[in-house]
């Protein structure tokens, strides 16, 4: 779970380090219970339910559009991307937000 930790968390400059403190124990709250082997008391993940992987999903489906939303505007402040294809794609990343 350490490395799916380092693979999901998006890091922007927008964020203060203490927010960044927050992202980072909100992404340690996803899964962390662990059980022992009855045989050899090894520390051994529990296996997440439907409801926690689909809110795994969810989550990592939001950050991906925010961190792209955030590399849109970016790009914009950069002079690479005009006005109306910032438009465009900021308004197609939120209606598909905001499918199911």
């Amino acid at each position: 779970w350490e490395e799916i930790k380092k693979i999901c968390y998006i890091d922007t400059i927008y964020n203060s380090e203490t927010d960044q403190c927050d992202n980072r124990s909100e992404i340690g709250k996803l899964h962390d219970e662990v059980t022992a082997c009855t045989n050899c008391d090894t520390k051994v993940p529990v296996p997440l339910t439907k409801a926690e992987l689909s809110e795994f999903y969810d989550e990592s489906r939001n950050r991906i559009f925010k961190a792209f939303k955030i590399n849109l505007w970016k790009q914009f402040d950069s002079g690479l991307l005009s006005k109306s294809a910032l438009r465009f794609l900021d308004d197609t990343c939120d209606q598909t937000l905001d499918l199911p």
